[in-house]
């Protein structure tokens, strides 16, 4: 089949198959002829079956550029990667749509309270582990001269355990809602 052909079995115009020689998204030997079966195959990655006339790049003009953060850039080159970077155009479609369905999942748990960032829960943690350095490093200079006047091991003993038992009790009463 001939390049005009092909424009035609495609409802395209001759130069639009042009173009897409020209983007090797066919196969065309060096007398003209298109192979038909592996320029099909070509084009089902890169156009719309459900819009013969558009290609991957006409979709990209309709749509208003969206700015995706990189979470979502690396989520993105990992399903590529694992597909292959083979993917056809109509499973590129249903990927996209399963992620965009993930998307608006997450953000359903976040507005809902079931997921949080990670970032809020180590700032709340980090303090409350700052506070508890604190008053565990305040122990020694509160019971050194209490551990002076002991007599034994056992009443140096008791003194920092109670003096443990008082601090941990106390970030707990502290921390409590």
């Amino acid at each position: 089949m001939n390049q005009s052909e092909f424009a035609a079995s495609h409802q395209v115009s001759p130069k639009t198959v042009t173009m897409w020689k020209k983007k090797k998204w066919i196969v065309v030997d060096r007398a003209g002829v298109v192979d038909v079966v592996k320029s099909n195959k070509l084009l089902a990655r890169y156009r719309n079956a459900a819009d013969p006339r558009a290609t991957r790049k006409h979709l990209q003009l309709e749509r208003a550029p969206e700015v995706p953060d990189e979470g979502a850039i690396a989520e993105a080159a990992r399903i590529v990667d694992s597909a292959g970077g083979g993917m056809s155009f109509e499973e590129a479609k249903r990927t996209k749509m399963v992620y965009d369905a993930l998307h608006a999942r997450l953000d359903y748990d976040r507005e809902s309270g079931l997921v949080v960032a990670v970032a809020a829960v180590a700032e709340v943690v980090g303090a409350q582990l700052a506070r508890v350095r604190t008053r565990l490093l305040a122990i020694p200079s509160g019971v050194a001269a209490e551990a002076h006047r002991a007599k034994t091991v056992a009443q140096i003993d008791a003194l920092i355990s109670d003096a443990i038992h008082q601090a941990l009790e106390e970030l707990v009463a502290d921390a409590a809602p």
